[in-house]
């Protein structure tokens, strides 16, 4: 997380303003719109969590240390910069050691997908082609939605509709104090603008 920044910093007042930046990140993060709805989903099938699993995000939300992890003092990833593991588990929301980063990635889409096919929406994963303008054949969005229309509140639209998923970690220590949901949602723009 922010512990290339934390290392950097002898005095204790600098460390005590960047915990308190990262603390009111994330509590910018946790008041969003939305952010706290998955504690009132009735758990059923594939939304079901496991009660350690929903007691860590429930500490992570909270910004306590995960308990589950135990004592991580000492403790280096084997990544490349052999970052701290801190208490509150924030390295392993960007770590690019295994697949964590794209299973919930991909776990995503294929809820997305799934609500979509309830809702009677035909969907095309990982469409090729999409953008006829485009010569960048590896750009290609997580789902195309066939002419959805009025299921997604747009009234006589005979369009297809392109979603693509990103995940953004704002206490990612690139991301404090920076809009990074914003800017992650503008990066998105861009990409497609240039293609459509």
């Amino acid at each position: 997380m922010a512990n290339k920044f934390i290392d950097a910093f002898a005095s204790d007042e600098t460390y005590a303003a960047l915990i308190s930046l990262i603390e009111s990140t994330r509590r910018q993060s946790v008041s969003a719109k939305e952010s706290g709805a998955y504690p009132f989903v009735f758990p059923q099938g594939s939304t079901y969590i496991q009660p350690v699993v929903f007691q860590t995000a429930c500490q992570y939300r909270l910004g306590l240390p995960i308990t589950a992890m135990g004592d991580t003092s000492g403790v280096k990833c084997n990544c490349k910069g052999h970052k701290s593991i801190d208490k509150h588990g924030y390295h392993f929301d960007s770590c690019k050691i295994g697949e964590e980063i794209h299973s919930r990635h991909n776990e995503i889409v294929r809820n997305v997908q799934a609500l979509c096919i309830q809702a009677g929406i035909k969907t095309i994963r990982e469409p090729r082609g999409c953008f006829a303008v485009s010569t960048d054949q590896q750009l290609r969005p997580d789902l195309r939605l066939s002419r959805p229309g009025a299921l997604v509140g747009i009234r006589n639209c005979q369009q297809d509709i392109v979603v693509d998923i990103r995940i953004t970690d704002p206490l990612c220590s690139s991301n404090i104090s920076t809009d990074s949901i914003k800017r992650s949602e503008q990066d998105k723009y861009r990409t497609y603008q240039q293609h459509s």
